[in-house]
């Protein structure tokens, strides 16, 4: 017997995904967590063709955003989230939340930069290349 996919459409699917991603699951998870399986592909299809699931992931996504903003919290006070410690965590590792807000988060939490091609003629610059570190914009609203 091979591996079982599926590729069926269900209502029930965005409510799903939504619970997974409030929990800080990946949106490519979710698909492998299912029986059958639900492929990747089959999920970037369903975002074509219906709303409610491409919804769903912008819904999860903030979830989960939500969710890692929340563990940073707890850290930079020094509590332990109580659904942690149910689990039996002694603690959270700074450096894997913040890996997880910049790696999965990268559109809200990254060191902005950008490479500039410079004029051949640049006599400071002859690898024609520089960096240039940029601050990340603030909305006049949040600051």
């Amino acid at each position: 017997m091979g591996v079982l996919f599926n590729s069926k459409w269900s209502p029930e699917h965005p409510e799903s995904l939504i619970e997974h991603m409030r929990g800080g699951g990946s949106y490519i998870v979710w698909g492998v967590k299912q029986t059958p399986y639900i492929g990747k592909s089959t999920m970037y299809d369903w975002e074509k063709t219906h709303q409610e699931w491409k919804e769903a992931k912008e819904i999860g996504y903030a979830l989960g955003l939500d969710y890692y903003e929340k563990l940073f919290k707890s850290v930079t006070l020094g509590i332990m989230p109580p659904e942690l410690k149910s689990m039996g965590s002694k603690s959270i590792n700074m450096q894997a939340v913040l890996f997880a807000l910049k790696t999965r988060f990268c559109n809200e939490y990254t060191e902005n930069s950008k490479i500039i091609h410079a004029n051949d003629e640049d006599s400071d610059n002859p690898d024609g290349f520089k960096v240039v570190f940029v601050k990340a914009k603030v909305d006049d609203e949040s600051a």
